[in-house]
């Protein structure tokens, strides 16, 4: 019987290169479709040819091809929905890796660049860097700190009535906040359901940090790098410092001083 080999990035494969794939066999009669992963791609071809190899565990008439660099006869497939999942629709990936991209976050850059302005996203890899540094400091997960910096701010930029329709569905009773604090309620739910993030410390984390009212020590770490990045332009040597030491006094003291900034600068009674 035949066969037949496709090339494409496969950057990440996705749920929609499958089921054209497994058409293709059973409208041509292929016994077997080689994936061939071509040079050019954001992850290294090594990197990429594992994800093939996890995404295709399920169907026997899909195969990684292994064989020599640039097989005669190569079909083409287009890619053109790789992007669309590097840029924050993790659920649109072939199911057996949705899992490894939130949780080794190989495309956390791009997705951060696509639904952030060029600032936000520059703030929130500041935020990352310094809860891994936090958590580092007190013996916790860095990297779980750093992909919750990476991904608090990620619905900041949707408008007030985007993030609206969201919170009236998942956080009603927190709509008489101001629309600002809004993005903090309606991240966990884009992340759950469109990044498949299922890590509730760093959902909780998120949901928190913009209120600090979590009770937890990433909630704790969050809320501190959040208001302390260095990209803010101020000397936070005194909170970070504190917070080393330990994170429930730095969490009150930045609490404090933002509650006097708005009360000084923005004439807010907090």
């Amino acid at each position: 019987m035949k066969t037949c080999i496709v090339s494409a990035p496969f950057d990440p494969v996705t749920n929609a290169e499958i089921r054209r794939l497994l058409n293709a066999a059973k409208v041509n009669g292929f016994r077997k479709v080689y994936l061939y992963v071509t040079e050019e791609g954001i992850l290294p071809r090594a990197q990429r040819m594992r994800m093939v190899s996890l995404a295709i565990r399920p169907w026997r008439k899909l195969e990684l091809y292994k064989g020599k660099d640039n097989p005669a006869n190569m079909i083409p497939l287009n890619s053109a929905s790789e992007e669309i999942v590097r840029q924050g629709r993790y659920d649109l990936a072939a199911p057996g890796i949705r899992k490894l991209l939130i949780e080794e976050g190989p495309y956390l850059n791009e997705t951060l660049d696509h639904l952030c302005n060029p600032h936000r996203a520059a703030h929130s890899r500041s935020v990352a860097m310094v809860c891994r540094q936090l958590a580092e400091a007190h013996g916790m997960d860095a990297e779980q700190a750093w992909r919750a910096g990476m991904m608090h701010d990620m619905t900041k930029a949707f408008s007030d009535e985007a993030n609206g329709k969201i919170m009236k569905v998942y956080a009603p009773e927190m709509m008489e906040y101001s629309p600002k604090v809004w993005h903090s309620y309606t991240a966990p739910v884009y992340l759950y359901h469109y990044l498949g993030l299922r890590d509730r410390k760093i959902l909780e984390a998120i949901r928190h940090h913009t209120l600090a009212d979590g009770t937890g020590d990433l909630d704790r770490i969050l809320y501190i790098a959040d208001k302390i990045e260095p990209s803010r332009g101020y000397d936070s040597t005194k909170e970070m410092e504190l917070s080393i030491q330990d994170l429930k006094k730095g969490a009150e003291l930045v609490l404090a001083e933002s509650k006097q900034y708005m009360r000084e600068k923005e004439g807010l009674n907090v």
